[in-house]
């Protein structure tokens, strides 16, 4: 999947079939979930616990009211995407990109934001910090 750009409700629905499985197999997860080209897929309210997206683009997907609890979505690039209300529990974004995304009334304990970028985000305070997570300070190098 990965290279394509997802255009229709079968492929979207084809993508969330691997995603589950990402969150129910014993790691390691299939290959086309990390990296995986997901940018603008519809999965509001779906349940993604423990998948592996590592690197995955989701430009302008929309992820309201997903559950995301204990995912690797480290070096993945969420530009745009919309999070309001996700769950992120526990949740890998080491190194995302995050600029322009809306994580408005998300839940984000114990996520991990080292090195991501969140320029523009909805949802974040004055200094860049989203409450209940680790590092998340703009990285000054990337714009």
């Amino acid at each position: 999947m990965t290279g394509r750009h997802v255009t229709s409700a079968a492929a979207v629905a084809v993508i969330l079939l691997a995603l589950a499985a990402c969150a129910t197999e014993p790691p390691p997860c299939p290959p086309h979930c990390a990296g995986a080209d997901l940018r603008g897929a519809d999965l509001r309210g779906s349940d993604l616990r423990g998948a592996d997206l590592n690197g995955a683009d989701l430009t302008a997907a929309d992820l309201r009211g997903a559950i995301l609890t204990g995912a690797d979505l480290s070096h993945a690039t969420l530009q745009r995407a919309t999070l309001a209300r996700a769950l992120l529990i526990a949740v890998d974004l080491t190194g995302s990109d995050l600029t322009g995304a809306d994580l408005t009334g998300a839940v984000l304990t114990r996520a991990d934001l080292t090195g991501s970028v969140l320029i523009d985000v909805q949802g974040c305070d004055a200094t860049g910090r989203l409450p209940g997570c680790t590092g998340g300070v703009p990285d000054p190098g990337r714009s």
